[in-house]
């Protein structure tokens, strides 16, 4: 597994932990975070994806409310909506992904994690917010 791939991984399990159990388990999450990357620099990046994902969560939340249509946020998959957030901030905030890197993964996630739709669906919605935003693939 290619080392981003499993900062990815770990940074979603850890914004699923969080979005399941509030934000008591943050101290926790350090920990969780430091033991299952052991890389310094992999560390720091998977530490620094963290944080900026939850810091631009509301703006990432407000991209997908205005981008998926039939559905209401608070219906979706918890999954699928943190593995957005995730690929929504290497989109617009991380200037060192590609656009088509940040899509893919996201979408090899949902495909991992999500149901058999979620895939086809992460897809979907991160193509559209690429297109609206100018995010250049």
């Amino acid at each position: 597994m290619k080392k981003r791939t499993l900062a990815r991984e770990v940074v979603l399990q850890a914004l699923y932990q969080l979005e399941i159990r509030g934000e008591e388990i943050l101290p926790e999450l350090d920990g969780f975070l430091k033991d299952q990357v052991t890389d310094p620099t992999l560390l720091e990046f998977t530490t620094s994806l963290f944080q900026e994902t939850r810091q631009h969560q509301t703006d990432a939340d407000h991209l997908i409310r205005e981008t998926v249509q039939n559905w209401e946020f608070p219906r979706l998959a918890l999954i699928d909506k943190n593995i957005l957030r995730l690929a929504i901030t290497e989109l617009i905030y991380r200037d060192d992904i590609p656009p088509a890197v940040s899509i893919n993964e996201a979408v090899e996630l949902a495909k991992k994690y999500g149901d058999k739709s979620s895939g086809a669906f992460v897809n979907g919605v991160l193509d559209k917010i690429a297109k609206k935003n100018k995010v250049n693939k």
